[in-house]
């Protein structure tokens, strides 16, 4: 009889004991969850966005070659590349990732094999930008956030066509994200401007993101047939080999530009100011 009671009470303890358990296992998902999921994030403000890159300075470029280059005017004829970076992730302060945010530097590191010492063939031109951060929201706070992002690469394109491009034959490109960033320069300044679409050679990609439109596919890939602007996309190489592609590439378009493009002529040398002194006439003269 005792037997019987105790099991009695036992079982009667079964359905409150798995009540509390069930309890704290929610109460835990509901922790877990809170601590885990980011904080809503704020609206973007233009005026809290981080400095705006100034491409006069140094610290605004990855890469930007100084010094004197050929020009379009000289022989061989030299090009340049203008090259996107892809977007670092994991930045959660803001928006926008700032120019000097540790791992901006890092993004470039992967496309390093650019740029060769010993390289003389082509310049590469790098520019920062305010990246879109990680941050979620509101769709039309991103595409604020975005349209950021594209100012300050069509501002980088702006001060490289002016500044710096002096006629030369160039390219196009970026890794990742970066590749949609080289598609947009050259919708919105490259495309039917002259003189810059008879300079202009097409693409060069890696790792292009699968699920975004690429339009480039119009393109033919770049090859020895010499048909220009053409897309070359070394996602699938080694860096010696990629810097290989892009070297034979280099030298094609430029002996291209050479046999179809009209010279354009050098820049007349700047004017010298010469200062007369006031002629010093005799007294009499003046009379």
């Amino acid at each position: 009889m005792s037997n019987e009671t105790s099991k009695t009470s036992v079982t009667r303890l079964i359905p409150p004991i798995a009540i509390i358990a069930l309890l704290i296992m929610i109460a835990s998902a509901i922790f877990h969850v809170a601590t885990m999921t980011p904080p809503a994030a704020p609206a973007f403000d233009r005026s809290n966005a981080p400095t705006a890159p100034d491409y006069s300075e140094e610290l605004s470029w990855f890469s930007r070659p100084t010094g004197e280059r050929p020009a379009g005017w000289d022989t061989p004829w030299g090009i340049d590349i203008v090259w996107f970076v892809d977007r670092p992730e994991a930045f959660m302060g803001g928006w926008n990732i700032p120019l000097d945010w540790a791992a901006v530097s890092a993004t470039y590191e992967n496309d390093r094999w650019l740029t060769s010492e010993s390289d003389d063939l082509f310049d590469v031109f790098a520019p920062k930008r305010r990246f879109l951060s990680s941050l979620t929201g509101h769709e039309v706070d991103i595409e604020d956030a975005m349209a950021l992002e594209q100012e300050d690469m069509l501002a980088s394109v702006d001060f490289y066509l002016s500044e710096d491009n002096h006629m030369r034959g160039m390219f196009l490109g970026g890794s990742g994200d970066g590749v949609a960033a080289a598609y947009e320069a050259f919708q919105l300044r490259l495309d039917a401007t002259l003189p810059y679409n008879t300079l202009f050679g097409g693409f060069i990609v890696i790792d292009q993101p699968a699920d975004e439109p690429t339009p480039l596919n119009d393109m033919p890939p770049c090859s020895s047939d010499s048909i220009y602007p053409c897309v070359l996309d070394l996602s699938a190489v080694s860096d010696n080999e990629r810097l290989t592609a892009v070297d034979a590439l280099m030298t094609d378009f430029s002996d291209y530009l050479v046999e179809n493009v009209p010279k354009p002529a050098a820049p007349l040398p700047p004017f010298e100011t010469i200062e007369l002194s006031p002629i010093n006439r005799p007294e009499h003269e003046l009379e």
